[in-house]
């Protein structure tokens, strides 16, 4: 006797679908506030009013985003330009992707990029449009749908001198700066401490960036159990009661 559909068949059909590898998307934008004008990417001309300053002797800077969908980072972009006004500067600086903690960035890195020296220069300490700086990220980093990120460039070393250019759409997502020292001492003297708020709440435009990366999709055999374990009871019942399983 031949049941109308016998579980050796099904067998068959299901490790063909397990076997099947998954296909890989297309880079899809995350996150960008960048204007989609390529001659006005972003905000330019005036020093701390069209950007901040990433800087071995002041601040850290931080920008935020929340992922709309659970993603795989592929590459990062920013309107980061090294300042090579005056003598001694240096382009280095770190690049973080972190967590985010009580709205501020946290602890948790997931993507770090240590003494990235490669960013477009500028004489001009208001910056100079339209270049970006791009660093592609390694499989591994994953987003969460929902969950809020931070991108975060600090100083290399005491001479960093990086301008971070804000974005000139009207994005105001959260941003923060860490000053990392402040004045310790009452004039006429003069020195250094930790600056012991860390980082701190920013108002207005954001420092302009963009995240890529690839939609994460569940894997074949996943979907494939899935998939039995729904049809499975639909399934039972074109089996026959005591009938043999036969090709």
């Amino acid at each position: 006797m031949r049941t109308p559909l016998c579980l050796s068949r099904l067998a068959v059909f299901l490790l063909v679908a397990i076997s099947i590898p998954s296909r890989a998307s297309a880079d899809t934008t995350v996150y960008s506030n960048l204007n989609s004008n390529p001659a006005d990417t972003y905000a330019s001309g005036t020093f701390g009013v069209s950007n901040t300053l990433v800087s071995g002797f002041f601040q850290s800077a931080a920008a935020s985003f929340t992922s709309p969908g659970d993603f795989q980072v592929t590459q990062l972009a920013l309107a980061a330009q090294f300042f090579n006004g005056p003598c001694c500067n240096t382009p280095s600086f770190n690049l973080s992707l972190v967590t985010s903690v009580s709205g501020q960035p946290g602890s948790t890195v997931l993507f770090s990029a240590l003494g990235v020296g490669n960013e477009p220069a500028s004489s001009d300490a208001g910056g100079s449009c339209c270049s970006l700086l791009t660093v592609s990220v390694a499989p591994g980093v994953f987003l969460n749908a929902g969950q809020t990120y931070w991108l975060v460039a600090a100083p290399a070393n005491g001479a960093s001198t990086v301008l971070w250019q804000l974005n000139n759409v009207g994005a105001t997502q959260a941003w923060s700066l860490d000053l990392g020292f402040v004045e310790g001492c009452q004039f006429p003297n003069s020195c250094l401490v930790p600056d012991p708020a860390g980082w701190t709440t920013q108002s207005g435009a954001n420092p302009a960036f963009a995240v890529y990366g690839n939609v994460v999709t569940p894997e074949p055999s996943v979907t494939a159990l899935i998939l039995l374990a729904a049809a499975w009871p639909a399934l039972r019942k074109l089996i026959p009661a005591g009938a043999p399983d036969r090709s």
